[in-house]
């Protein structure tokens, strides 16, 4: 939920789920029909990319290399406001 709140704070569209990464419903998005980009957490690659399988061509993965010690989208964030002064 953290990582759905940075990304709508940076203004970028962004869908969850409340119950966990295994709980996402690819049909939830059935009626969007564009390119639909997943940003797992680290080690939750394979998820992302079984949502993304079963969104089709819309479905694609987004790797990111996370700042040490950090683990999903959040990190950023907080490794931002660990280096300001």
């Amino acid at each position: 939920l953290f990582d759905a709140l940075t990304m709508a704070e940076l203004q970028l569209p962004v869908v969850t789920s409340t119950s966990g990464k295994d709980t996402f419903n690819a049909e939830w998005l059935a009626p969007y029909r564009k390119p639909i980009i997943i940003i797992p957490d680290e080690d939750e690659e394979d998820t992302a990319f079984d949502l993304a399988k079963n969104l089709g061509w819309r479905g694609q993965v987004l790797l990111m290399d996370y700042p040490d010690g950090k683990k999903d989208v959040n990190g950023f964030l907080e490794a931002d406001k660990e280096a300001e002064p």
